[in-house]
């Protein structure tokens, strides 16, 4: 017989034994008698939940959660200025706690982006990485160049506008939908300028299939418009 089904026998008849006793008893003898005979257990029980309880509660508030993670192809951004723009859009939100996270990665490029010289290989391996972190769910949404949004809706990986935003923002910014409804255009040189995005290229906001809070997305929407 396993550990487990002798702990299990041993259950049964224990408890058949005790209810067996309890049986005539008043509900206050019952009460009495329990923590007379199982006031130990009882107290182990009550420490175990408690301790799990405080394991739960501890994790949740230890534990980073991304709020938002967004690329941006073909911008000329540092570890200090990414920093910042984290910090800008977390304080846009009115969010302060530390273990909300907003996760930039900068250091995407497109053919003619922000190296001289680029191979096929290089740009290759940049597309793979955007399409290997919206398969694991770690990309929001991009800022990127019109060929970039292209091959990001022959991957599959990009929603549609209408259907990344709340009705409310995906009205108010109708006028600048393009690319067949899968893009925002961002004219604004100011918002270029403030993503370090390269002056001479055009610059589109796109949603990744993979979007885990769409009232963030929507408002980091509003963030980029207002730059």
């Amino acid at each position: 017989m396993s550990v487990f089904a002798e702990l299990k026998e041993k259950w049964r008849v224990t408890k058949a034994t005790e209810s067996a006793k309890m049986k005539n008893m008043t509900f206050r003898e019952k009460v009495a008698y329990i923590f007379e005979n199982w006031s130990l257990e009882i107290i182990v029980a009550i420490t175990a939940v408690a301790l799990i309880v405080v394991a739960i509660v501890w994790a949740d508030n230890t534990t980073d959660k991304y709020i938002l993670s967004f690329g941006i192809v073909d911008s000329e951004l540092n570890g200090k200025q990414m920093d910042s723009i984290k910090a800008d859009f977390k304080e846009y939100l009115g969010d302060k706690s530390r273990k909300n996270v907003v996760g930039i990665e900068g250091n995407l490029a497109s053919a003619g982006g922000t190296v001289d010289v680029v191979d096929d290989y290089f740009i290759y391996e940049h597309q793979q990485t955007s399409i290997m972190l919206i398969m694991s769910g770690t990309m929001d949404c991009y800022l990127c160049p019109k060929s970039y949004v292209e091959f990001l809706i022959d991957c599959e990986g990009l929603l549609p506008v209408k259907d990344a935003l709340d009705a409310d923002t995906a009205a108010k910014y109708s006028d600048a939908v393009d690319l067949d409804g899968m893009a925002l255009r961002v004219d604004s040189e100011t918002a270029k300028d403030y993503f370090h995005y390269l002056p001479e290229k055009e610059m589109y906001l796109v949603y990744t299939v993979t979007i885990d809070y769409p009232e963030v997305v929507s408002r980091f929407t509003d963030f980029v418009f207002t730059k």
